[in-house]
């Protein structure tokens, strides 16, 4: 049966998926705008892909909205005719995706050439519309963690004579030779005899340390020749990431001797993890968690809707971002009149632009205070927005939409995911704010 609605025909199942919350998610997001930040695909030789660059984008907000794992995701949306209507396709039971790769695949795609800093531009724009008080501010910073064990140095070390061993045994396969691991062996015991251990002390712990260097050392010895004598005979296999890997151990080696030789040195952009060296330790000064790994985002907030208005894995002040952050609000939003901040950013220099602006701050006044009832008032009203809803904005991102712990290994695809996250909650917030009845006025 087919209906007549807005000057198109929709069927009785289309018109059901526009009332449900994947439908209302839909109708908040310009996935047409979006799309065309991604290149069109120019060869049409080989079998056609599932998704368009449509599809790809919803693909992506929708992973975000359910969090659910890559393997979980593809099993749902075979069977899942509402998932399938999100993204623009329809499957039949006979022919569902079987690719378990797929979203891997997407990722690293968009990932390419999606400029995120338009795309965070055109959902602003497009939700202006159901946007209030757009004159008042927020600002803040947080770190969305990444997935990875929590770092020392021998289990870095560690690590990496694993997968050095791991490549000497596959090179071995592949040149049909046979070799001994009684030293690799019997260091693996050394190392979990001592990762068993409840006090490990600190002689032990160098005493490790340095023993896994010179395992590293000898391993990377026996690995290069098995590697040559491959690529000489032209075997076809890509080897583009076995070469990052080692460029990282190498770096890893040299940091590690130099605070080995250099006790209570520090290293600015020292390496944490084998699969994710880009990042680094955040120290925060929580009391529950001094120290994050992943990273820092300096987050600015309007009527509710988060912006991420700087991105990266190094620590950096955040008192330092207010002025840009003031510039970006009056481009998407116009005036600015009231500014809600933490204390780390009440510095004379914050404090002297936000008055040449003539910005109402909730900052704490120095000197003498004023005993005015109505600014008090002003300062509490924004201190409350920016400690419940801004921060408790990080709390729902982390736990309702897959930014608790970043499961990526990909420098820019853990990126992408942090930004459809934060979009995604922004989307569900606006798709619910228009499914809200206005009140009638009393008589």
């Amino acid at each position: 049966m087919y209906l007549f609605c807005q000057n198109t025909l929709k069927t009785d199942k289309e018109i059901i998926f526009e009332q449900t919350p994947l439908g209302q998610l839909q109708k908040a997001l310009p996935i047409k705008s979006l799309s065309e930040l991604l290149p069109k695909k120019k060869n049409k030789a080989g079998a056609p892909g599932w998704f368009t660059n449509e599809g790809m984008i919803s693909l992506l907000f929708l992973q975000s909205y359910t969090q659910l794992s890559d393997r979980q995701f593809i099993d749902h949306f075979n069977g899942n005719w509402q998932m399938q209507m999100f993204c623009g396709i329809q499957l039949s039971l006979n022919q569902p995706i079987q690719d378990r790769n797929l979203m891997s695949r997407v990722r690293k795609q968009v990932s390419k050439s999606l400029d995120v800093e338009k795309f965070q531009k055109i959902l602003i724009d497009h939700w202006k519309g159901d946007m209030a008080d757009t004159h008042v501010g927020m600002t803040d910073a947080t770190v969305y963690e990444s997935w990875m064990r929590y770092p020392t140095d021998v289990k870095l070390l560690w690590e990496c004579c694993e997968y050095l061993q791991g490549q000497i045994e596959r090179f071995n396969d592949l040149l049909k030779i046979a070799a001994s691991h009684k030293r690799y062996n019997k260091k693996k015991q050394e190392y979990l005899s001592y990762a068993r251990r409840r006090k490990k002390p600190y002689r032990l712990t160098k005493k490790m340390r340095k023993s896994l260097i010179i395992l590293a050392e000898k391993l990377i010895e026996k690995l290069q020749p098995k590697l040559n004598e491959v690529v000489r005979a032209g075997r076809s296999e890509s080897f583009s990431s076995l070469f990052e890997k080692l460029r990282t151990i190498k770096e890893i080696l040299v940091q590690q001797k130099y605070l080995l030789a250099h006790k209570g040195s520090k290293i600015s952009d020292r390496i944490l993890s084998l699969h994710k060296p880009y990042v680094r330790a955040i120290v925060r000064g929580k009391e529950t968690k001094p120290v994050e790994f992943g990273a820092k985002v300096h987050m600015m907030q309007v009527d509710g809707i988060n912006y991420i208005e700087h991105f990266s894995y190094n620590a950096f002040n955040e008192s330092t971002r207010l002025k840009v952050s003031v510039i970006k609000h009056k481009q998407l939003f116009g005036d600015c009149l009231h500014w809600s901040a933490d204390g780390i950013y009440a510095t004379n220099k914050n404090r002297n632009y936000l008055s040449g602006q003539k910005i109402i701050n909730n900052f704490v006044p120095k000197g003498q205070p004023k005993n005015d009832p109505q600014e008090k008032k002003i300062k509490a009203l924004l201190n409350k927005e920016r400690s419940t809803r801004l921060e408790g904005s990080f709390g729902v991102e982390k736990n309702y939409y897959g930014l608790a712990k970043v499961k990526v290994r990909k420098e820019q695809t853990e990126k992408l995911c942090i930004y459809f996250g934060v979009m995604t909650a922004n989307a569900v917030r606006i798709s619910q704010r228009k499914q809200r009845i206005p009140l009638k006025k009393a008589a």
